[in-house]
């Protein structure tokens, strides 16, 4: 046996394992990014309906206000979302709708009272309080 045909055979050895190695890894690498690319479409997604719902229920429920009209939020958001396939806890939500409307009231006169008609944690009140500060200053 001479060293090509010896070659020949290692080569016909190490070709489709090394072709089945950069497969796999290209796989892998594939449902990453896929997984990344499904994540960030979801997060934005869920921040578009948590805003979109907000400035509705900002609108529709004018007569509610505080944690009535947080969990009229809460509900909405949800329900859309769980239509879209999108899971989302019950914490992330609130986080979010807390987000959108400290959004909406920096769009509007900060410290105007007729515009804090949800009900803010300890944690976003002393940011808008903070934000009040930053303003004055």
């Amino acid at each position: 046996m001479d060293w090509m045909t010896m070659l020949n055979q290692m080569l016909d050895i190490i070709l489709p394992a090394a072709a089945s190695l950069v497969a796999i890894w290209f796989g892998i690498l594939g449902n990453k990014m896929k997984a990344a690319y499904l994540e960030k479409i979801n997060s934005e997604t869920k921040k578009n309906v948590v805003q979109t719902t907000v400035e509705y229920v900002e609108q529709v429920y004018k007569d509610i206000h505080g944690e009535a009209k947080l969990n009229k939020a809460i509900e909405r958001a949800s329900g859309i979302l769980n239509e879209k396939g999108i899971t989302v806890s019950e914490t992330e939500l609130k986080t979010l709708i807390e987000s959108a409307v400290y959004g909406l009231m920096q769009g509007w006169t900060i410290g105007d009272e007729t515009n804090d008609t949800y009900a803010l944690t300890e944690a976003g009140q002393e940011a808008i309080q903070e934000a009040q500060i930053n303003e004055e200053a």
